[in-house]
């Protein structure tokens, strides 16, 4: 097994001060990611993708973050 982590710039938006919103897609399928960890490096702030690759965080601190989707992949 090994790990990747992504970094998902796209399809992401601030709507409100303190929340952050977006789809997680794969970039091999170009699918959404269900059911996988997004978290905000540098803060105890994380969540978890929906069925359709959607994900919520709200009540951010002011700050820069690295956002983060660590997901395991398997050999076959």
């Amino acid at each position: 097994m090994k790990y990747l982590i992504i970094i998902i710039l796209l399809m992401i938006n601030i709507v409100a001060a303190g929340t952050l919103k977006g789809v997680v897609i794969s970039k091999q399928r170009n699918e959404p990611l269900e059911y996988v960890e997004v978290i905000l490096k540098g803060s105890k702030l994380e969540t978890m993708t929906d069925s359709s690759g959607n994900f919520m965080i709200n009540n951010i601190p002011n700050g820069n973050y690295v956002l983060t989707i660590p997901t395991m992949l398997h050999e076959k």
